[in-house]
């Protein structure tokens, strides 16, 4: 069986093997916002609450959230800088 993937994280999407062999898909409906399957965690998540406050606002929040990430990860990586730089230093000064 090839495995199938989410269309929103990427992450592969759970199958689960009854006693019997039988197989069960854990995918659901990626609409509105996304055409395809998703997993269960994007589906709680992300896409049943899309349904029900409606996408531009989701679209809203999700950007906010994503700007707030990247502001977060560019804050990491300065401060890995910044600690790199002194240590860099501090050698020279050995």
């Amino acid at each position: 069986m090839t495995e199938k993937r989410c269309v929103i994280c990427l992450k592969e999407i759970e199958v689960i093997e009854k006693p019997d062999g039988t197989k069960i898909v854990c995918d659901n409906s990626a609409q509105p916002l996304m055409d395809g399957r998703c997993c269960d965690a994007c589906d709680c998540l992300l896409v049943i609450p899309s349904r029900h406050i409606g996408t531009s606002l989701l679209t809203d929040i999700g950007s906010s959230m994503l700007s707030l990430r990247l502001l977060h990860r560019h804050a990491q990586k300065k401060g890995f800088e910044d600690s790199t730089e002194k240590t860099e230093s501090k050698n020279n000064e050995s």
